[in-house]
Parts: structure tokens; sequence; C-alpha cells
């Protein structure tokens, strides 16, 4: 029996939904035939592939496109089939076209493939920034407008956190809205996050002293992402560390300069504890990764957050103010050894039930559900 073909597309590569659809091809590839592009090479794809040419919409914007060539005439079918044979790049159907980011929904290359007849399907990242679409239906609003119609011709959406699947649940009981969607966490790879060992740092040492490794005289809170609001770093976090006496370490980069992950390894092992306060991600996936290094984490209740905290054996969930944060940081400071301990926790947590091999069952069950497999 022939497997089906999944396209896996990211916006870009190097990225959070490249490393999510690295490894949905590494564990599920048992039962799929998946392929993977980053959106820019999809759209150069998407031009030339037998989607367009099944769709209305796109044949007259070929047409159009080549108009100076064909003054204003419609071109005739025989050539339209000659032309797609000379210049077809990529000739590869697939019966699904899954997209890491629900953003990814609203472009034109997207919208040809779903009124051409493709499946559409659809990861939801960050779902407090498109709760009110949802709940609204904001129909005559812009691009709220044509994520629902594209939301309601797809297949359906992954919810990476158990809080947005049962306000999405909330939300369709009361608007009676009928489009599946499943739930499928995000993982880690405890093979490469996982706790080093090292030794103090000293200013003769060949390491960058900004990142100094935690000592009896320092202690360290990492953040990972960009310092918009939207991520609590500048009103949040900065006052926290500050009036609590801990040396913050900051990782602002994005794909274009991103870290290696052996020295975003090395970055989480520098400090004692990792931080959260955003009011918009579904997963933190730096937090994932910092507790598998043997950190605990000090979150609010964002995304996958209380799925993952233990209040107090692992880490802390707290308000969203800097006084809660200053509270859980100096708690740590001041008990090392409890520290210590949650942060081994919060590894033991990981292995048992936060890594992609054990998550991604999720992800099969969701592709199981699209496709009717029993």
């Amino acid at each position: 029996m022939r497997k089906k073909k999944i396209l896996l597309v990211s916006d870009v590569e190097n990225w959070g939904g490249a490393e999510r659809a690295k490894y949905i091809k590494k564990h599920l590839s048992d039962t799929y035939d998946f392929d993977f592009m980053a959106n820019e090479k999809f759209s150069e794809w998407e031009e030339f592939s037998d989607i367009n040419f099944i769709h209305v919409g796109a044949i007259q914007g070929l047409i159009n496109k080549f108009q100076p060539a064909f003054t204003k005439q419609w071109m005739p079918i025989n050539e339209m089939v000659k032309f797609k044979q000379e210049k077809l790049k990529y000739k590869r159907d697939y019966d699904l076209y899954y997209l890491m980011f629900h953003t990814m929904l609203c472009s034109q290359q997207v919208k040809r493939i779903a009124y051409g007849g493709g499946k559409i399907f659809s990861a939801i990242t960050g779902f407090p920034v498109i709760k009110d679409v949802f709940a609204n239906e904001r129909q005559d609003q812009g691009m709220g407008a044509s994520f629902m119609r594209l939301a309601k011709m797809s297949e359906g959406f992954a919810v990476n956190n158990m809080k947005a699947y049962n306000e999405l649940k909330e939300i369709y009981s009361k608007n009676e809205v009928d489009l599946p969607f499943w739930y499928t966490p995000r993982g880690v790879d405890p093979n490469v996050f996982y706790p080093e060992n090292y030794r103090l740092w000293k200013k003769n040492d060949n390491i960058n002293p900004s990142f100094p490794p935690p000592d009896e005289d320092y202690f360290h809170c990492v953040f990972v992402g960009k310092s918009r609001s939207g991520k609590g770093l500048e009103n949040i976090i900065k006052p926290a560390c500050g009036e609590s006496g801990t040396k913050l370490l900051i990782n602002e980069r994005n794909y274009t300069d991103a870290l290696s992950k052996d020295k975003m390894r090395t970055l989480y092992n520098k400090a004692h504890v990792y931080c959260v306060a955003s009011g918009t991600d579904g997963t933190p996936n730096p937090a994932l990764e910092a507790a598998a290094c043997g950190r605990p984490i000090i979150a609010n209740a964002i995304g996958n957050m209380p799925e993952f905290i233990v209040d107090g054996y692992n880490g802390f969930l707290v308000e969203k103010n800097p006084g809660a944060y200053k509270e859980k940081l100096l708690f740590l400071k001041n008990n090392p050894e409890k520290a210590r301990e949650m942060g081994q926790n919060a590894r033991q947590t990981v292995l048992e039930s936060w890594t992609w091999e054990k998550n991604l069952e999720y992800e099969r069950i969701a592709l199981k559900g699209i496709f009717n497999e029993n």
C-alpha cells in the first residue's frame, strides 16, 4: 500500500517550525512519506505545480503574467499543456500540505492550493494571538476574515497545548463550528539538550566572560527570545533579575544567525534557572530545552507551561509581575540544593513525558484522523 505523501512547510529553515518538521519526518516516516520545504522554495515550487493548473484564478494569473507575449488573448489549452510540460519545475502531488505555522494559512500559494482542491492542515503556534479571530469569526475584517475562510477549507488544526485546545473547544461549541482539531504537544531531544559539568569560570579561561558558568559567586537566569513586549523581557524578567541580584543571560538571535544546538546547550548550562513571562507563546520551546538541561523553570501560565510545571517540583508557576518572579528567583538563589533538585526533576519530566519520540505519537493520531485511517 502506498504511503500518503505529506509536504511539511515552514516559514524559514533553521528555526522552530523546521526543527519540528525534522523530528516529524524522523519519527513518523514509518507510516508516511514526508518532504520538507521552507516557504521561499515552496513559493517557487507552487508557482509551477499541478495545483496551479486546476484553479481558474491561478490560470488567469498565469495568463496575465505572460500577457505581453500573447497580447490579450486567452492561452489555448494545448499551448497551456505544452507550457506546463516544458516549464514544470517539480512534478509531485501531495496528499496533504502541513503548515508548521498558522500565519502561513493566508499566503497566496496556500490559497491557490486550497482553492485548487489540495488538502491543507495547519499547526496553531500562538493561540492567544488569533483567539479573537476564532471567537468572533471576524468575517468582515481583512486578515481575520481571510484566515477564517481558509481555516474552514482546511482539514483542521494541530493545537500545541491543552489550554488552547480547551479554549478552542469551548469557542467551537458556542459558535457551532464543525472544524477538526487535534492536541499535538511539542517535544525536545534529550540527547541534544542535557546537563553538562563545568569548571569554575576564571578570567584566564577561554570562555566568554559575559556567559560565566554557575559558581558560588553568581546566580544566573537565562532568557531566549526577542525583547518585544509580548515576551515580558523588559517589563518582567529584567526588573525581577535586577531586584533579586540575578545575572541575566540573554540570547536574542533569530534564524539568520542562530546559535548551534551545542552552543544553546552550553548557554542553558551556564544558568541556574530559565524564566518565561510570555503573553503569546503556545510552546516556549527554549523552556523545554532548558529543562532538558536540568534547569528549573519559572513561568506564567502561558501555553504548555501549566502542563509541564509541577509547582515546587520542577519549577514555579507565577503571576505575571516582577514581584512574583523576584520572589522565586530569591528562593532558588538562597536554596541551591533545592534548585539543583528541581532542575533534576525538570530533566526527569522531559524524559517521562516531553520527548519528541513520545509526543509525536499525537501527530500520528492527527494524521490518521485526517486520512480516516484506523
